[in-house]
């Protein structure tokens, strides 16, 4: 994939993540569950805060790993507070949505602060989307991230 060209790679990657993001978006609407992918991408925010606070690099596994992470955390606590409380799933989506989110607009406001900022890290651009940054690896790991979702 090293042959491509800037706009060939974006154009790649963003029609990757079109094709594995619909795929799963439509199980999630069938299920009446839309909210819950909302509620994720919202909580991955202070794992990839995190990760990148142990690590102090931008590398995409790490990263990943600990959006997953945090990802997970947020569905264990929704799980958690519509079982043993009153609350029903909707709201807990949106506490668990805000709760996360909040800690990782500190956890990022921190990284700010410190020494190795988010700014100069490429940390914005990475959380809120830079598809010019796309390098090759991403790509690949990409096309194989999507081609495995199509097979499961």
């Amino acid at each position: 994939m090293s042959g491509l060209s800037l706009i060939d790679k974006v154009t790649l990657g963003a029609a990757l993540l079109g094709g594995a993001a619909g795929v799963a978006g439509s199980f999630a609407v069938l299920r009446r569950r839309s909210l819950v992918g909302d509620m994720l991408s919202h909580a991955s925010l202070p794992g990839v805060c995190i990760a990148f606070m142990l690590m102090e690099s931008r590398e995409l596994w790490g990263l990943s790993l600990g959006a997953l992470a945090s990802g997970l955390l947020a569905i264990v606590l929704m799980t958690m507070v519509t079982r043993w409380t009153r609350t029903k799933e909707d709201a807990a989506i949106g506490i668990m949505l805000s709760s996360f989110f909040g800690l990782g607009v500190v956890l990022l406001s921190i990284i700010q602060r410190s020494r190795s900022g988010a700014n100069s890290a490429g940390l914005n651009s990475y959380i809120f989307g830079e598809p010019g940054n796309m390098l090759d690896s991403d790509l690949t790991l990409l096309a194989i991230v999507a081609g495995r979702g199509r097979t499961l």
